[in-house]
């Protein structure tokens, strides 16, 4: 999970958050231990792959989330909860 200090250190109020349909599709035939994060967080230039992000916007908490070991029913690994 990542914090969000990284958004102080850079003095930024926009995030991107990229889900790499690419890496989820070749993960798919490896050990969970050999998977690539597919989500990228990215804040003005700079960037960091991840399994998971947990952010607040709004006094609401949104988490992308990267699980293959627990699908949700209809068989999605990646999602996005807003609580």
């Amino acid at each position: 999970m990542t914090d969000m200090t990284l958004e102080k250190q850079l003095n930024v109020n926009k995030f991107i958050v990229v889900i790499n349909r690419h890496k989820i599709k070749a993960n798919r035939g490896k050990p969970i231990d050999q998977h690539e994060p597919p989500v990228r967080v990215s804040a003005g230039k700079h960037g960091k792959p991840e399994y998971r992000y947990e952010a607040i916007f709004d006094c609401r908490v949104v988490r992308v989330i990267y699980d293959p070991e627990h699908p949700l029913p209809c068989g999605a690994t990646t999602w996005v909860e807003i609580t």
